[in-house]
């Protein structure tokens, strides 16, 4: 049974004017399965074993693994070492379901296990390194796992993997990476979520003359096994009684016709938006296109099939009213919902 994760941000839209909103290669590689790390002794400072495990998800070639300590999982964000670990000095002295590797590369925070490249059978393996030392204060931690096809690391990784410990008082642990899901909405996202700013967009006065258009952003990342999906939640713009139309179907911008729509493309009529940007997420079909507008409420928008790293995405909207429209304050709120499913 797949364990669902919900992330909601709304954008408002007002208007004299209007909407609102927000808040908040390559292929993506294929996710290492079953991972778990067993450590000897968790102790702060102590000199430990570490025993990983995980199984590889195809037969691509394998020459070399890298083991990655850092303060995060995702590898979309840059590696912080945990305070004083030392892998420096690391040896591998066991492994099984693909062997052949020794360590060719190291540093405080990084083992690269090497081989002769050659294909994998898609089964477990185990690799034990001796001599680690642990971060010296109490804190959780990532060891982010990727295969080469390379013998020296080169290269896009195949596949990538993360798994959590921590250092305790003694106890030892073993554990997996958590669900995680990171969603958010805003009508600027310079870096990750927490540069989202903005939900208010004000279109101004309405003309039959021209369009009025905008953007807002939304960011996603997950390690979810399958995937997210987002949906666009709400109704088009009103004032009263009074409706501009929201195009039910993929539409070109017509001025001097009630439109209201949007995608989340880089468009050229009018020029607005931007394509996506990093991750895995793709767009769907009705929103895909440059140069046409669709807007149903609870429209999926975009999606991935498996886990994502953080992906930037811009929707662009286009209000037209005709010569007859009533005049009034039209606005409408949307929600963008993202759902996980672990």
């Amino acid at each position: 049974m797949h364990k669902l994760k919900y992330a909601a941000y709304g954008i408002s839209f007002t208007a004299l004017a209007v909407i609102a909103l927000l808040s908040p290669s390559q292929v993506r590689a294929a996710e290492l399965i079953d991972r778990s790390l067993e450590i000897s002794n968790p102790v702060v400072s102590a000199t430990s074993t570490y025993n990983f495990t995980f199984t590889l998800p195809d037969t691509t070639q394998v020459g070399s693994i890298s083991f990655l300590f850092c303060t995060q999982p995702l590898d979309a964000i840059p590696c912080s070492a945990p305070s004083n670990i030392d892998t420096s000095n690391a040896t591998l002295t066991q492994q099984s379901g693909e062997t052949g590797f020794v360590i060719g590369q190291q540093s405080t925070n990084m083992i690269l296990i090497t081989r002769i490249p050659a294909p994998t059978s898609s089964e477990q393996v185990q690799y034990v390194f001796n001599n680690i030392i642990n971060p010296s204060t109490t804190l959780n931690f990532f060891i982010r796992i990727s295969t080469f096809q390379t013998n020296n690391g080169s290269g896009a990784y195949t596949d990538f993997g993360a798994v959590a410990t921590a250092t305790t008082t003694g106890v030892s642990v073993r554990t997996q990476v958590p669900p995680i899901l990171d969603f958010c909405t805003g009508l600027i996202i310079t870096g990750d979520c927490s540069t989202a700013s903005g939900y208010f967009i004000q279109f101004g006065n309405f003309s039959s003359l021209n369009t009025a258009n905008a953007t807002s952003m939304m960011e996603v990342g997950t390690n979810a096994s399958s995937g997210i999906v987002i949906t666009v939640n709400g109704t088009t713009m009103t004032a009263g009684n009074y409706v501009i139309n929201n195009l039910a179907n993929q539409t070109p911008n017509t001025i001097g016709t009630s439109q209201f729509g949007l995608n989340l493309r880089a468009n050229t009529n009018p020029v607005v938006g931007n394509d996506p940007i990093g991750g895995s997420v793709v767009l769907a079909a009705d929103y895909d296109v440059p140069n046409q507008y669709q807007f149903n409420n609870g429209d999926i928008i975009a999606y991935s099939s498996g886990p994502t790293d953080l992906a930037k995405l811009t929707a662009s909207y286009i209000v037209n009213i005709s010569k007859s429209q009533t005049v009034g304050i039209y606005d409408t709120t949307l929600t963008y919902i993202c759902t996980a499913s672990f």
